[in-house]
């Protein structure tokens, strides 16, 4: 009865629990994203799978260049939580801005309309560049609403539809296959951001009836700019690796490619619904002048995150194969797995940091960090295809040392800023300690002894080297189940 009572209480407080009931939704999404790639790698095949590659990365481009406008709100509605007049006029300003922004995606259209634009001569998608500009504008919306829905913490409505585009996208494996299912998949996006935003609307939590302000939109576009700088160049790092093999290989490895990295992004994907609702939480933690506060949040988040993203990614190292052997027609995309994964583990090793500098208004610092960092990986992948020749998996070396480059950089800034002297011991120690290098290099022997007996060994050495960081993961778990309002920007 005693066993009985506790699971029961458990059930209990996680569904009372909305963090819990968005993760477990966003979850089963995942879970939909997941099973939808597969399926759409095998009914389009490798040619396919390519262009509809390039579909995503164009969508990709387009989504990125915003201005920084939903990031910087971010940012400014937790900054003016306290203020609701201000917190409404942001709103307003925001939709603003972004409705200017939309006219300069049209007129990109209409320049492809009247002169056309050669990049597009290898991937023949015609009349979907269209779709694909109209699906980015009406996203600039969804993005900002998301946003706002976000630091008040309305969560039914982000989980709806951050689920309308994935169960689209499954409906449409139903009943196409090949060239058509391209046709299908970007209407699917299409409808599922015109519904989301409509949804948005609709809830009425969004704040319109302020008039927006020359001051208010000074103060977006500034931080916006550059945190645009930082968002867009850091994510075009991986967007550039894929434009340089989309460009130097054929669509047939470009297929494999995007196959290999849908795979792995998809265990980042799974922690996208905890970062989503800490963010807003993070930053106002960390808006703070005291020193000690912000590197207790920092060694916290850090002590959490990045022991989550290790572990998960070692353990999607045991399925890589089993998901070839399903799909043998992917069984060349193997190799960029493991190369993919080892790059987003990278990308996590900045975390804190770059929050914490958000939170201190040096957005500036972060934008140079990121064009330095996106300029060493356009270099680097390029001389690793053209002139040394290699394998398009091997192209992803730019990227895990891009993104190195990055977090070091990140981690020297804030180190600065809170007054610690940044010594090279001091930052080798907190970028990548032994505890973490050691089942990270020993990655490599993926490469050299391709056995999958030798898979587990990454996994191994981690939850050996780190059971610690794993027991005090676990108890944040438990803490969150149990008081769920630690993720409310309120509570600060």
């Amino acid at each position: 009865m005693g066993v009985a009572n506790k699971v029961l209480r458990i059930f209990k407080q996680a569904s009372a629990n909305k963090v819990i009931g968005y993760t477990i939704t966003r979850y089963v999404v995942y879970g939909i994203q997941f099973i939808v790639s597969l399926l759409c790698a095998a009914k389009m095949g490798p040619y396919y799978y390519g262009v509809w590659g390039f579909i995503l990365m164009l969508l990709s481009y387009l989504q990125r260049i915003d201005l920084g406008i939903p990031n910087a709100m971010n940012i400014i509605l937790v900054q003016e939580k306290d203020n609701k007049e201000e917190f409404a006029r942001a709103q307003s300003t925001g939709f603003l801005l972004i409705s200017i922004l939309c006219s300069f995606v049209l007129l990109f259209a209409l320049g492809n309309a009247l002169f056309g634009y050669g990049f597009m001569e290898k991937y023949p998608i015609g009349w979907l560049f269209y779709i694909v500009c109209v699906i980015a504008a009406v996203s600039y919306y969804v993005t900002l609403s998301t946003s706002i829905y976000r630091v008040v913490h309305k969560l039914l409505e982000i989980a709806i539809t951050q689920s309308i585009i994935p169960l689209f996208l499954l409906v449409a494996l139903l009943f196409e296959d090949g060239k058509e299912l391209l046709m299908w998949f970007t209407l699917a996006y299409l409808i599922g951001n015109v519904g989301s935003l409509l949804l948005y609307i609709f809830r009425g939590k969004l704040t319109l009836n302020v008039r927006p302000s020359r001051v208010m939109a000074n103060r977006i576009v500034v931080k916006g700019f550059y945190l645009f700088l930082y968002n867009a160049c850091f994510y075009f790092i991986m967007i550039s690796t894929r434009t340089v093999i989309s460009s130097n290989y054929s669509v047939e490895e470009f297929g494999y490619f995007t196959f290999a990295f849908s795979l792995a992004d998809a265990v980042i994907l799974l922690l996208g619904a905890f970062t989503f609702l800490m963010f807003p939480k993070l930053i106002a933690k960390l808006n703070t002048t005291d020193t000690q506060q912000a590197i207790s949040t920092i060694n916290q988040f850090r002590n959490n995150y990045i022991p989550l993203v290790n572990v998960m990614m070692y353990l999607a190292y045991l399925f890589f194969p089993v998901i070839t052997f399903v799909f043998p027609k992917y069984e060349p995309a193997l190799p960029a797995m493991y190369m993919v994964a080892l790059a987003l583990i990278m990308e996590t090793f900045g975390s804190g940091y770059v929050d914490y500098l958000m939170s201190q208004n040096k957005e500036k610092q972060i934008a140079i960090v990121s064009i330095v960092s996106l300029i060493v990986n356009v270099g680097v992948a390029v001389l690793l295809a053209k002139l040394f020749n290699c394998s398009y998996a091997f192209v992803l070396f730019a990227t895990i040392l891009s993104y190195w480059l990055f977090s070091i950089l990140c981690i020297i800034i804030g180190m600065i800023k809170m007054g610690i002297k940044p010594t090279g011991i001091c930052v080798l120690k907190e970028i990548m300690p032994i505890r973490l290098v050691i089942p990270y290099i020993s990655s490599a022997v993926l490469f050299v002894v391709p056995s999958f007996w030798v898979l587990p060994i990454p996994f191994i050495l981690f939850m050996v080297f780190n059971y610690v960081s794993i027991k005090e993961l676990y108890s944040t778990f438990k803490r969150l189940l149990r008081n769920p309002s630690m993720l409310d920007v309120e509570g600060v």
